[in-house]
C-alpha cells in the first residue's frame, strides 16, 4: 500500500507531506482546490509524462516521491527482485523534473528509466478515473482479473509450461534451421576455425605461463644483474653483508661467556645469520640456472601474438581459447547430427503442439465460464451504481493460431449504457465517472478472490447523489477491508465512509496561490461534511446531519465486518 507521499515545488504545492494508512481515505475540497494535483503527482511516480510547466513558478525544479509497503504486494515484490531494485518489503519512487526538461527518476535509491516506471506502477497502484493509469481499458489487463477470479492459476501453469517447452523446441529447430539445408560451408568454416586453434593447441593454464615467462625473457639481463649485485653484497669482496653478520656473531659468542643478558642478542644474530646464508646459496644457484635466450624470447613473443590474434577473431580473451576450440567442435559433431537431431525435433514438435492445445482449450472452456458468471455479478453491482440500464457482457474470443504463455484467447469486457444501444469496448462508451464506478464494481466482485493492493478513484461519484452516493460509500469502505483506497469525492455521503479523511485548500499568500492538505480529526471531518452538505453558509443543523451521517457510516461498516 501507499504510506507515504512528498511533493516539492509542483504545480501548486511548495512543500508536502503526507502519510496514509490502510483501509478507506477521503480527500475532499472545494472545486478547483486542487484534489485531483495528488493523482496527477502519483501518476508522474508512475511513469506519467512529465513536462516543465508542471514546476512551481519560480522554483528551478520539482521534486516527488512515494513510498510503498509491498507485503500484500507479491507481484511488485517479485518484479523489483528481478529487476535487482528491491529493498526488503518496501519501495520508494522518486522522480526530479528539471528546468531544462531533463527528468532524474529512482527506484530504491537506484536511477532507472520511465519505461521501468510505467511496468512497475501498475503493480503498485490502480487508478481509475479521467487519468493514464486505467489498466480495465486494456484486454491483457482484464484477461488477468478474470483469471484471477475465476482461480484459474493451475490451469495458466499448465499452459506457460507446455509454451516454455515448446518454444524451446522451435527456438533449437529455428538455429539447426538457419543456414538452409545444405550444410556444407557452415561445416567447411568449423573445420578451417578448428584446425587453426589445432595447430595453436592452447591449454587452460598455458597462457598465464606464456606471459610468466616472456616476461622474465624480456628482461633477463635486468634480473641477472640485480641478483648479482645482490649476491655480491652477501657476499663478495670487501666488507659484505654475510661476512659483516658472521663476524657479529662471532663477536657476541664470545661476550656472552662474559654477559648472559647478550645470550638474547647472540641468539637473534644466529637466526639472521641462517636465512642469509640460504638467500647466498639461492642466489648462487638461480645464477647458474638462470640464462637468456633471444630465440626463446622470439618465440614466445611469436606464440604470444598468434594467441591474441586468435582471441580477437574468436572473441574472447586468450586464456579462454581451449574453451573456444571445444565449443567449436561440439558444434561440428552437432552440424553432423543435425539432420537426425532435426527429424527428432519436428517428431518432438508435433507433440509439444497437441500438448499445448489441450491445455490452451481447457483453460479457454474455463475463462468461458467465468466471464459468463462473472459479467452478470459485475452488472448487478453497477446497475446499484447508479448506472441503472447497464448490461455488460465479457467476450472471450479464441485466437486459434495464437502461441503464448497466457493462453489464446482476448478478453474484452463490453458495455451497453443505455437500452438498445450494442455492447462495446468500455474504452469507446465509459465516461471518466462512469468507468470509475464500474471499476469499483469490479473491484468489489474481485475482492474475494485477489488483494486489491492500492486503488485509488477519481470522482468515482461523479453525477450522483443521495442514495446512490451513499451505495458508492458503503462499496469503497467494503472493498478497504481488502486493499487501500483513496477515493477523490463531492459527496458528503461518500466521504462519511472514510476512516481517513483528507481535505485539499488552496490559500493566497503574497499574490501566489498554495494549495495545502491537512489530514482532519474527527470533529474536523464532521465540519469539513457539513460544509460539503451545506455550502458556504454551515448552520447547527447542517452540522447535526453530519454527525448522523458519519455515526450511521461507521455503525454500518462495523456491522458489515
Amino acid at each position: 500500500m501507499l504510506t507515504r507521499l512528498e511533493i516539492r515545488n509542483y504545480t501548486l504545492i511548495d512543500h508536502l507531506e503526507l502519510d496514509f494508512g490502510a483501509g478507506f481515505s477521503a480527500l475532499t475540497g472545494e472545486t478547483g482546490a486542487g484534489k485531483s494535483i495528488l493523482i496527477d503527482a502519483l501518476g508522474l511516480l508512475l511513469g506519467d509524462r512529465a513536462r516543465t510547466d508542471l514546476i512551481r513558478s519560480g522554483a528551478t525544479r520539482a521534486e516527488l516521491s512515494a513510498e510503498f509497503d509491498l507485503q500484500a504486494l507479491p507481484e511488485a515484490a517479485r518484479w523489483l527482485s528481478d529487476e535487482a531494485l528491491d529493498d526488503g518489503d518496501a519501495c520508494q519512487l522518486r522522480r526530479v523534473l528539471q528546468r531544462d526538461g531533463s527528468s532524474r527518476i529512482t527506484i530504491n535509491g537506484r536511477t532507472v528509466t520511465a519505461l521501468s516506471l510505467r511496468t512497475l506502477g501498475p503493480l503498485l497502484v490502480e487508478i481509475h478515473g479521467q487519468h493514464a493509469h486505467q489498466s480495465l481499458l486494456h484486454s491483457a489487463a482484464q484477461r488477468s482479473l478474470l483469471d484471477r477470479i475465476g482461480g484459474h492459476d493451475a490451469l495458466l501453469a499448465a499452459v506457460e509450461h507446455a509454451h516454455g517447452e515448446l518454444k524451446e523446441v522451435l527456438d533449437t529447430l529455428a538455429h539447426l534451421q538457419g543456414t538452409g539445408g545444405d550444410k556444407g560451408p557452415q561445416k567447411e568454416w568449423l573445420e578451417i576455425q578448428i584446425a587453426e586453434l589445432d595447430d595453436l593447441a592452447p591449454q587452460a593454464a598455458q597462457w598465464a605461463e606464456l606471459v610468466a615467462e616472456h616476461k622474465r625473457q624480456a628482461h633477463g639481463e635486468r634480473l641477472l644483474a640485480l641478483a648479482q649485485d645482490a649476491l655480491e653484497r652477501l657476499d663478495g669482496e670487501g666488507p659484505q653483508a654475510l661476512r659483516l653478520l658472521q663476524q657479529a656473531h662471532r663477536d657476541m659468542d664470545e661476550a656472552r661467556r662474559l654477559d648472559p643478558r647478550l645470550d638474547e642478542i647472540t641468539l637473534l644474530l644466529d637466526q639472521a645469520l641462517i636465512p642469509a646464508q640460504e638467500a647466498e646459496r639461492a642466489l648462487a644457484h638461480y645464477l647458474a640456472d638462470t640464462q637468456v635466450d633471444p630465440e626463446r624470447l622470439a618465440w614466445l613473443e611469436a606464440r604470444i601474438a598468434r594467441y591474441h590474434q586468435l582471441a580477437r577473431k574468436h572473441h574472447c580473451p586468450p586464456e579462454e581459447l581451449a574453451d573456444a576450440q571445444l565449443r567449436l567442435r561440439q558444434e561440428l559433431v552437432a552440424l553432423a547430427h543435425s539432420a537426425d537431431r532435426q527429424a527428432e525435433l519436428q517428431a518432438r514438435e508435433i507433440q509439444l503442439r497437441a500438448a499445448y492445445a489441450q491445455a490452451a482449450e481447457t483453460l479457454g472452456a474455463a475463462r468461458r465460464a467465468t466471464a459468463l458468471r462473472l459479467a452478470g455479478q459485475i452488472e448487478e453491482q453497477v446497475r446499484v451504481l447508479g448506472l441503472p440500464h447497464a448490461r455488460i457482457a465479457i467476450d472471450v474470443e479464441t485466437q486459434l493460431d495464437r502461441l503464448s504463455p497466457h493462453g489464446r484467447e482476448r478478453v474484452d469486457i463490453t458495455i451497453s449504457m443505455n437500452p438498445g444501444q450494442p455492447l462495446k469496448p468500455l474504452a469507446r462508451v465509459a465516461s471518466g465517472g462512469e468507468l470509475s464506478r464500474i471499476a469499483l464494481a469490479i473491484a468489489v466482485v474481485a475482492a474475494a478472490h485477489a488483494p486489491a493492493g492500492c486503488m485509488i478513484f477519481d470522482e468515482v461519484d461523479a453525477g450522483v447523489g443521495g442514495a446512490v452516493a451513499e451505495l458508492i460509500g458503503q462499496r469503497l469502505a467494503q472493498l478497504a477491508r481488502h486493499g487501500q483506497i483513496l477515493c477523490v469525492t463531492h459527496q458528503a455521503q461518500v466521504a462519511a465512509f472514510a476512516r481517513q479523511h483528507y481535505r485539499v485548500s488552496k490559500q493566497v499568500r503574497q499574490d501566489e496561490t498554495h494549495a495545502a492538505v491537512q489530514r482532519l480529526s474527527e470533529s474536523e471531518t464532521t465540519e469539513e461534511l457539513a460544509r460539503m452538505l451545506g455550502g458556504r453558509t454551515i448552520t447547527e443543523r447542517t452540522r447535526e446531519h453530519a454527525r448522523e451521517m458519519r455515526a450511521q457510516a461507521l455503525q454500518s461498516d462495523v456491522a458489515a465486518v
